[in-house]
């Protein structure tokens, strides 16, 4: 799978609070910064995050992508 179609099953997997999906489009050593500051370094903080989140009786009612850039090294996405 692409990048970008990876990027969509990782938005797939948050509008499903499906854990799998989201921790199955990402790599052991991936680097999430949310837009607000945290950080996430790895998988298993990735995976404590989403927990805490899905706990907490969290939903994504709206996330659509509105761009997508590739560079060799990173991919960088923005939505509303």
């Amino acid at each position: 799978m692409d990048k970008k179609g990876l990027f969509l099953e990782y938005i797939d997997g948050w509008k499903n609070n499906d854990i799998k999906r989201i921790l199955g489009s990402l790599s052991d050593n991936c680097l999430i910064i949310e837009s607000h500051g945290p950080v996430y370094h790895g998988l298993p903080d990735v995976e404590r995050w989403v927990n805490e989140w899905i706990s907490d009786g969290s939903v994504i009612d709206l996330w659509n992508l509105s761009s997508f850039d590739d560079a060799s090294d990173a991919s960088y996405a923005s939505w509303t």
